[in-house]
């Protein structure tokens, strides 16, 4: 029986994770483009 629950609890982590990853995998697509936008920000900004 604590195996079963176990095993479920093992899911659940796995299934946080891939959610967690596609979420930190969007941010990461987000955050490139940001990040060109503040490089671009900052030559315009000491130039």
């Amino acid at each position: 029986m604590q195996q079963i629950t176990l095993y479920l609890k093992c899911l659940n982590g796995i299934h946080i994770l891939q959610k967690f990853t596609f979420l930190l995998n969007r941010f990461n697509k987000n955050c490139r483009r940001s990040e060109l936008l503040g490089v671009q920000l900052l030559v315009v900004f000491y130039l």
